[in-house]
């Protein structure tokens, strides 16, 4: 069982990528698309802590729905959401980490 940690660092992207999926998927006119976003209900013991429905929501990184507030009135746009999103890939790593696999297990690729 893991239980994995996500930083505050990680919280503010998953924040920022769960509220520009809302945006794109409500879409302001009607027809400018169809569907939500999908995220897995709950996922057992934290090893894809990043797609855990209920820990988002309990953690704070993916809001609650509001249907009587369209999501780009509450988040802003995506050019608005892309602005205040830090843009560098610290916040990615692979998981788990390669390194810390037993060399029978690693696939015959290149990791940084």
């Amino acid at each position: 069982k893991f239980d994995r940690k996500i930083t505050p660092n990680e919280m503010s992207m998953l924040r920022n990528y769960v509220e520009a999926q809302m945006v794109v998927y409500e879409g302001r006119e009607s027809g400018d698309t169809s569907g939500w976003f999908y995220w897995n209900f709950a996922m057992e013991g934290g090893v894809f802590a990043e797609w855990d429905f209920l820990r988002g929501i309990d953690e704070g990184w993916i809001p609650q729905v509001r249907r009587e507030i369209l999501a780009e009135d509450r988040f802003g746009s995506c050019e608005t959401i892309i602005e205040r999103t830090k843009d560098d890939y610290s916040v990615v790593h692979e998981f788990p980490d390669p390194k810390d696999l037993p060399p029978d297990l690693v696939e015959d690729r290149y990791f940084d």
